[in-house]
């Protein structure tokens, strides 16, 4: 799968989880919008909504330094107004962005995180969310190698095979 294709089924799969519209209507949100880069250049929006947001997905292994500084440039514009690339952001009231701080994800953190999803009840979630995420979390190159791939319940060989 490649870095689109997995961050499109990753999207989709957030909002059939959320329950709000997927990306499909090109001139007001769509997969891949061509949009200006904050250094200046022509880059790509993995997700455009007009005037609400352009989501960037990074792969593993990307610089998801220089994407941290990014976010917290954002949350700086946002915390006194101005401009952020080629945009106008206005002023949030209420002290939202008074402290912009990205923190580490640690152990303790994934063990918190691990316990409280371990305490619900995940039986009403459609596996294939899971199987996506999963399969898009792997390095591209060594899940060749691993033969990991996800067959959603519609297309499972069992299924084919009792037909």
């Amino acid at each position: 799968m490649t870095e689109r294709a997995g961050a499109q089924a990753h999207f989709d799969d957030l909002c059939e989880l959320l329950g709000v519209d997927k990306p499909r209507d090109r001139d007001n949100y769509c997969f891949e919008r061509g949009a200006k880069k904050m250094g200046g250049g022509d880059g790509w929006a993995d997700v455009w909504k007009r005037d609400h947001f352009a989501w960037k997905n990074k792969s593993p292994k990307r610089d998801l330094v220089k994407a941290a500084t990014r976010i917290a440039t954002l949350f700086a514009a946002i915390q006194q107004g101005g401009a952020y690339g080629s945009d106008d952001i206005t002023w949030f009231n209420g002290g939202l962005f008074a402290h912009i701080d990205i923190p580490p994800l640690l152990p303790a953190d994934l063990a918190c995180l691990h316990r409280v999803a371990a305490e619900k009840d995940w039986r009403a979630i459609d596996p294939t969310i899971f199987g996506t995420l999963f399969e898009s979390g792997l390095d591209p190159n060594s899940r060749a190698e691993l033969g990991a791939h996800f067959t959603d319940v519609a297309t499972h060989p069992e299924k084919l095979l009792t037909r």
